[in-house]
């Protein structure tokens, strides 16, 4: 199967695909449309002939270009004695040939996107589309065979099982002076149909903890479970288990076991979305003990496992206190010997100061518009639907740029029937209750939660309903955290985030642990609130590299371009050390699942290739993300064009709970012990 066998959802396919999906299906089948896609792929990737269309193209005027375009589709999808097809394929919507063309840098490569929206239309659009999906939580502990099992480590199997309320598994296993115990907790995103549990063992023995999803690279049909399609492609790659990872695109963390070879993989994406850390203890020969576990309880010898690379112990060799890890790193360059190393899935980013002229600026952000709204698209419609009133996803929704393009494009996807919680977190501000207790007479009680994020998200979610004619049923959930109700879970925070550990882990970790267990106010048509619980077990988040922070614009100012070269560049190499893995922690602890849509791997390669000002011009007023703010206001969202970028922690004002300081709190600073 191609290895891009996914599609834009244009607004206008609707209209298009129920009047040919039928003839489709009952011409073809699903498995020879596949085929032929896979074949224009191959096609798309010969540059010679490639080029050969693509100048055809560009020196055909008018509707010469459309007919042209329609040929190609013709031709290397249809028969030519299939003149019912092609009757057809003549009747589709231009704006979705049109869409075909417009990826870069390989639009020929693209070309059958319309014939993709036909054959993911045959799958119902009530159902996952792409492919059976399981978020799990992830546990193995190795010690002697001799050493007595200890009780330590029960409290992480609980806060494992907390990932994956829908099911568990332990697996035991003896080798020669070891043992290994591995365990997996399951959270089904499949809807009615059976769970499959974890671990997975195969024909050999191998055993498999796979915790995340598989969005492309390895041949899959819609309802595959992802976790034993990846078995398959490590038995499939038992002499060189790294060729099974070259083309697997998605947020993942793992635990590999090869029986016949006695040895352990692990490891994460190189973008760290998944979390996996790491214990190791070696004082003595009998309390020897190396955990991997998807969260820890705190204790001090746990740490992350580095998303730059993947991970290798031979448990075949003499095992005293300490085990030798084979590290094989992410580069860049993809001239090394195979098997040493693995090959990020983007470049580095380009640097070229270049000017973008407005006609080419406009083409990036349509060109950004397709690519964020694939990432979306199987995000989204990947998510079994239950019910009508029971929203498949939830947004956490600050009103700003980035979040409101994720609304906005979203509403281009899902049915229009359909409801979406957008999750708005706010903090009681701690000086009013100062003021409080201090009898001010001129305390508002009324703004106690008028934290940034409420304010621009009120503001969005109207500005969010105008633009989409009140056509879907947006649920915008208030949030509101109390002083009190904040200090009650504050040990179990510190805790899950662990180990991250400064005030500024904790204020981040604090505003997505609320917001992630989704119980507030649901603001009604009438402006009444009533209580609601979000069940929504998928949550879309904006992250991105867009150049928005504070701190790009200083740069710029202090140095020019080429200081601010230099903090973007430094992000990208970065990307694999940012704080996903604490996040996945704290928010899969409610047994909910978190995406990341700017961070999937095709949406970072486009922006890695872009120049630096084709993203963001700081010599112009709101020029920082200029790329998302173009394109915000393509999609109508005025409002939220306009806003600047702001953390979680101070739009939702989690970072001033900590009133009883009695000194001056920086954000990098260490937890004192008694949290």
């Amino acid at each position: 199967m191609a290895e891009e066998f996914y599609f834009v959802n244009h607004s206008s396919y609707s209209q298009t695909v129920p009047s040919v999906t039928e003839d489709l299906q009952s011409l073809y089948g699903l498995d020879e449309l596949a085929k032929r896609v896979a074949r224009v792929d191959e096609f798309g990737n010969k540059k010679k002939m490639r080029q050969s269309y693509k100048g055809h193209i560009q020196h055909l005027p008018g509707k010469d270009v459309l007919m042209f375009r329609k040929k190609i589709i013709r031709d290397l999808i249809l028969k030519p004695q299939e003149n019912k097809m092609n009757k057809l394929i003549e009747d589709l919507d231009p704006e979705i040939l049109e869409a075909a063309f417009k990826f870069q840098p390989e639009p020929i490569s693209n070309v059958m996107l319309a014939l993709t929206v036909l054959v993911r239309s045959i799958a119902d659009t009530r159902s996952s589309a792409t492919v059976c999906l399981m978020m799990c939580g992830i546990f193995l502990r190795i010690s002697h065979v001799q050493s007595k099992n200890k009780d330590d480590y029960r409290e992480i199997i609980d806060l494992v099982n907390f990932r994956g309320p829908d099911g568990s598994r332990t697996v035991e296993i003896e080798l020669k002076n070891i043992k290994l115990e591995i365990h997996c907790s399951v959270l089904n995103l499949r809807g009615n149909k059976r769970t499959v549990l974890q671990p997975i063992r195969n024909d050999y023995g191998d055993i498999l903890c796979w915790n995340g999803e598989v969005w492309g690279g390895l041949e899959m049909t819609f309802f595959d479970n992802d976790a034993i399609q990846v078995m398959k492609a490590f038995s499939k790659f038992s002499e060189d288990i790294l060729g099974a990872f070259c083309n697997i695109h998605g947020p993942y963390s793992f635990i590999y076991f090869s029986k016949k070879k006695e040895k352990l993989w692990y490891g994460r994406d190189c973008l760290g979305r998944r979390s996996l850390l790491k214990y190791v203890c070696s004082e003595t020969d009998d309390s020897f003990c190396f955990m991997l576990s998807s969260v820890s309880n705190g204790g001090l010898l746990w740490e992350e496992v580095p998303a730059n690379a993947l991970y290798c112990i031979d448990l075949s060799q003499d095992l005293k206190n300490k085990f030798e890890e084979k590290k094989i790193p992410y580069i860049y360059d993809f001239c090394y010997p195979k098997g040493l190393y693995l090959n990020y899935p983007y470049p580095l980013m380009n640097t070229s100061l270049e000017p973008v002229e407005s006609e080419r600026l406009n083409t990036y952000v349509d060109e950004f518009y397709y690519v964020l709204k694939q990432a979306l698209y199987v995000r989204t419609m990947s998510i079994p639907f239950e019910s009508v009133n029971q929203p498949r996803l939830a947004i956490l929704y600050s009103g700003g740029l980035d979040s409101s393009v994720l609304a906005r494009i979203i509403h281009e996807i899902l049915p229009v029937d359909e409801p979406v919680d957008l999750l708005n977190v706010a903090f009681e501000y701690p000086h009013v209750l100062s003021a409080q207790k201090k009898g001010s007479k001129n305390l508002n009680l009324n703004g106690i939660y008028d934290c940034p994020d409420r304010i621009t998200g009120l503001n969005a979610y109207k500005e969010l309903c105008e633009i989409t004619k009140n056509e879907r049923p947006w649920r915008f959930v208030q949030i509101n955290v109390s002083y009190s109700e904040r200090n009650c879970y504050e040990s179990t925070i510190v805790k899950l985030m662990y180990p991250n550990n400064t005030f500024m882990d904790l204020s981040i970790s604090t505003a997505f642990y609320f917001a992630a267990r989704g119980h507030g106010l649901l603001k009604c048509l009438d402006n009444s609130l009533i209580k609601y619980n979000s069940s929504s077990k998928v949550l879309i988040r904006a992250d991105e590299q867009l150049g928005g922070y504070l701190q790009h614009l200083k740069r710029y100012k202090n140095g020019g371009w080429s200081e601010v070269i230099d903090e973007l560049s430094c992000n990208i190499s970065r990307l694999s050390y940012r704080n996903l893995g604490r996040d996945d922690r704290i928010v899969s602890h409610h047994g909910k699942e978190i995406r990341y849509p700017y961070l999937d791997e095709n949406v970072v390669k486009f922006l890695c290739k872009l120049p630096v000002r084709g993203k963001m011009d700081f010599s112009i007023q709101n020029g920082d993300k200029l790329l998302l703010r173009r394109l915000c206001q393509k999609l109508g969202l005025i409002y939220a064009s306009k806003e600047k970028k702001r953390a979680i922690q101070f739009g939702s004002r989690s970072a001033k709970m900590e009133v009883n300081n009695s000194k001056k709190v920086n954000g990098y600073d260490k937890l004192e012990k008694n949290y």
